[in-house]
């Protein structure tokens, strides 16, 4: 006979062999005792609260006559749905769409100008970049030092010194 045993049990458990498993007699199962619906009272110390309940809503009110199962052909929407539009009516309507393809017209009017804005920008870029590249290693060098981009190959030092005397600062000591 087998015994259940739960995981920390198990682990406490100094030896393990099966001949002790088997001589443990089994406790018998109690009779569970019919449990009794908890009064209202008690679940509400407990602190559950009820809600409205569905047992107060009323039925739905059925209309005699208006509960046809069959399939239609929609005419009666149809009739329904028929409304002569007044002229004034259509005024309104004739203005708000032309005010609509007004307002579309110049928004699309203004998107056309801003590509074309964008258009020329990168042209324009392009146009300096190759202007760049027709200039000599020296021309570039140059233009770096003069925005303070300068490259890695002079000494840091002479660098800094070009840059004081630039700023009217002499030293004496490399003239």
């Amino acid at each position: 006979m087998a015994r259940f045993m739960d995981t920390l049990g198990e682990l406490s458990e100094e030896s393990s062999s099966s001949e002790a498993e088997d001589d443990v007699p089994l406790p018998k199962a109690k009779k569970k005792k019919a449990l009794a619906e908890p009064a209202p009272e008690e679940l509400e110390h407990l602190g559950y609260r009820s809600g409205p309940s569905i047992l107060f809503v009323p039925e739905p009110k059925a209309e005699p006559g208006s509960s046809n199962w069959e399939w239609g052909q929609g005419d009666a929407d149809k009739a329904a749905e028929v409304e002569e539009e007044s002229r004034a009516e259509r005024e309104r309507t004739r203005e708000a769409a032309g005010s609509g393809l007004e307002d579309a017209a110049r928004l699309m009017r203004k998107a056309q100008q801003q590509a074309l804005e964008l258009k020329e920008q990168a042209r324009e870029e392009q146009r300096k970049l190759a202007h760049e590249r027709r200039l000599t290693f020296k021309q570039k060098e140059k233009r770096k030092r003069d925005l303070g981009m300068q490259g890695g190959g002079r000494n840091y030092i002479e660098e800094e010194k070009r840059v004081a005397r630039n700023f009217g600062f002499y030293s004496g000591f490399d003239t």
